[in-house]
């Protein structure tokens, strides 16, 4: 997992760092199911303290992913409407890309 957090952090291009994130992601689950395994984390106070700060910190970058969602929607509509659509033909700006994630798999641990 240490390895998956400093790949996501040092990626380059931000299709390449989404793709990190989500495989950081999907282990921050995994390790939240294990107490379904292991009773004992279950009721191991330190381990409930980690469990419901990353369920805190999931919330805050689900809302952080949600806003970057409204900014990228926000810049292409600019981008393909006038007057705007004039500059951005001349300095060729681009579309962002989106940060998708899937929502059918989203896991809700709780207490």
């Amino acid at each position: 997992m240490t390895e998956l957090r400093a790949s996501a952090a040092g990626a380059g291009p931000l299709a390449e760092r989404f793709g990190h994130e989500r495989a950081l992601g999907e282990s921050l689950k995994k390790l939240l199911l294990l107490q379904e395994s292991y009773p004992q984390l279950k009721a191991d106070a330190n381990f409930r303290k980690l469990a419901d700060e990353l369920v805190e910190v999931e919330d805050h970058l689900q809302y952080a992913r949600r806003f970057y969602n409204g900014a990228v929607q926000q810049y292409a509509t600019r981008i393909e409407t006038f007057p705007d659509l004039v500059v951005a033909k001349l300095f060729r700006f681009e579309p962002m890309p989106f940060f998708h994630t899937d929502e059918r798999e989203a896991v809700r641990v709780s207490f």
